[in-house]
């Protein structure tokens, strides 16, 4: 298990969970998200690959639409 914050929100993982992974557990669709891995916005192109680390921070930002 590795220990990440997502969100502020402390969470324990299995090992080798990528950020799409991630994404998809928690129910959200990736063409209406974005994910800032440690400071950095990560392109939605290295999700797939970008295995999650002990201590990692991610905040997940999802558009909302609305009028």
């Amino acid at each position: 298990m590795i220990a990440i914050t997502v969100n502020g929100l402390a969470e324990e993982l299995a090992e080798a969970t990528t950020v799409a992974q991630l994404v998809a557990a928690k129910g959200i669709k990736p063409l209406g998200a974005v994910v800032e891995l440690n400071g950095a916005i990560l392109p939605r192109d290295s999700w797939e690959t970008h295995q999650l680390k002990p201590h990692d921070m991610l905040e997940i930002v999802t558009f909302v639409g609305g009028g």
